[in-house]
C-alpha cells in the first residue's frame, strides 16, 4: 500500500508547504473574519463601521443624537483616509452597524464611487 501525499496544501491552491508570505496573508485574513465575527461595543462619538451590502463601510454619527435609538443618521466616510464625501447624512437601523471602525476593515470596503464627469469623459473617449 502506498502513502497518500495530499497534492495541495497551501490554501488549497497551490502545492508545497505554506510559505511565510502565505502565513501573513491568511493570518490577516484570519483577523478580519475574527473582527467581523466578534466585534467590540461603540459609543457614537467615534466612527463606525457599518454593513452595506456585502461590504462593510466606514460611517460618521451625526453629532447630538440619542445614543439608544433603534435607527442612527451616519455619513459614510472615506475609508482610507477618513474624509467626509459630498453623500450628505443617511438614516441606517442600529443593526447594520458592526462595531467601532478599525483599520482591519479596509479590505471589505466598497470602491469609492466614479464621479459623473469622468464616466462621461470616458463614454466619449476624451
Amino acid at each position: 500500500m502506498t502513502e497518500h501525499t495530499p497534492r495541495w496544501r497551501r490554501c488549497g491552491h497551490g502545492p508545497g508547504d505554506m510559505q511565510p508570505g502565505d502565513r501573513i496573508v491568511v493570518d490577516a485574513f484570519r483577523a478580519v473574519l475574527t473582527a467581523r465575527a466578534h466585534p467590540r461595543p461603540f459609543t457614537l462619538n467615534t466612527d463606525l463601521a457599518i454593513l452595506t451590502g456585502l461590504t462593510v463601510d466606514r460611517a460618521r454619527p451625526q453629532p447630538g443624537q440619542s445614543a439608544d435609538s433603534e435607527t442612527l443618521v451616519l455619513a459614510l466616510v472615506d475609508a482610507a483616509t477618513g474624509e467626509l464625501p459630498a453623500t450628505g447624512w443617511q438614516v441606517y437601523p442600529r443593526a447594520r452597524v458592526i462595531g467601532p471602525w478599525e483599520a482591519i476593515y479596509e479590505p471589505m470596503t466598497s470602491p469609492p464611487p466614479i464621479p459623473p464627469a469622468t464616466i462621461r469623459a470616458a463614454y466619449r473617449g476624451q
